[in-house]
């Protein structure tokens, strides 16, 4: 795990990898120059559960930062966790099983919940499974992999190179790309992660860099593997700072929320959206949907 603050969220995501039903592990924690009370958070974690080593060090950005990780890992399987997420609780057993018994494959993922700043559950996302299948999006500039809820195999990382510093954003899709040139991709199809959607999320500029990398990342993977790709990458999802972004990100988690059967929280949003911009119709549909039409059979939908 790289920790770049995120103090509110902190305990929680660390003690879903501690309390795991697969306990032997060693649990390293880069701290990368945090500037809140997550510093404080990790010393007292790391003095209740001694298979915490926690490392201290400048902001370097999540690169360096998981490459210092990786120079310091002693297992053969690298399980990689975000700090303000949340791992169900057989996540690593189950990936162990899996990577166990099928050697061809150097790393898995699996299927994982938005949740939004509260905990409120927004969606379940449903990864491909097959290697055809995420290589092929991958190679789109559709991640589908989880970095949330990876677990690698230490040779193949090490082979593919680790990850490339030179990324500032798409270090996953990077990595997924070379690492599919090592061996087979896979994903578990089980909910393994949940994941948190929060105002500290990747928007404004930075949503913007992060999808031409992940362009860079893929010219670079067609290259190598000498093919003619397509980047089909969607724009940017995530909410910048200008309201018409904002509004849409609403409208998408209490669409997500309706069709997944979460009423109330389809009607926070509903009501975020209307006050957000009043006069705009798509607000006020989505709330008045969420208070009176029935709700669907629970839907998730297809990551890729």
């Amino acid at each position: 795990m790289t920790v770049f603050n995120n103090e509110k969220y902190l305990k929680q995501a660390v003690c879903s990898i501690l309390d795991q039903t697969f306990s032997d592990f060693e649990f390293i924690i880069v701290d990368d120059g945090s500037t809140d009370g997550a510093p404080e958070i990790l010393s007292r974690l790391a003095k209740q559960d001694d298979r915490i080593r926690l490392i201290r060090g400048p902001n370097r950005g999540i690169a360096n930062a998981s490459n210092h990780g990786l120079s310091l890992a002693r297992g053969e399987i690298i399980a990689r966790m975000d700090s303000d997420d949340i791992s169900v609780a057989t996540r690593l057993e189950h990936q162990v099983e899996f990577l166990r018994s099928h050697p061809d494959v150097v790393a898995c993922s699996g299927w994982y919940t938005y949740m939004d700043a509260q905990g409120r559950r927004l969606t379940t996302i449903r990864m491909p499974v097959s290697d055809e299948e995420i290589q092929a999006s991958c190679l789109q500039g559709n991640p589908a992999l989880c970095h949330g809820c990876i677990a690698m195999r230490r040779a193949a990382v090490e082979t593919a190179g680790r990850y490339d510093p030179s990324f500032i954003a798409a270090v996953d899709l990077d990595l997924y790309l070379r690492l599919g040139e090592v061996g087979k991709l896979a994903n578990l199809p089980e909910v393994l992660l949940q994941v948190r959607l929060h105002p500290t999320s990747i928007g404004g500029g930075g949503r913007n860099v992060q999808y031409e990398l992940a362009r860079v990342a893929c010219e670079r993977a067609w290259k190598r593997r000498g093919i003619q790709g397509r980047f089909l990458a969607p724009p940017p999802w995530r909410p910048g700072e200008d309201a018409k972004s904002q509004h849409s990100f609403l409208l998408m988690c209490g669409w997500w929320a309706f069709n997944s059967g979460e009423r109330r929280t389809a009607i926070i949003y509903g009501c975020r959206a209307v006050q957000a911009r009043t006069f705009n119709a798509a607000g006020w549909k989505l709330l008045v949907c969420a208070l009176l039409k029935p709700l669907k059979a629970k839907g998730d939908q297809d990551g890729g």
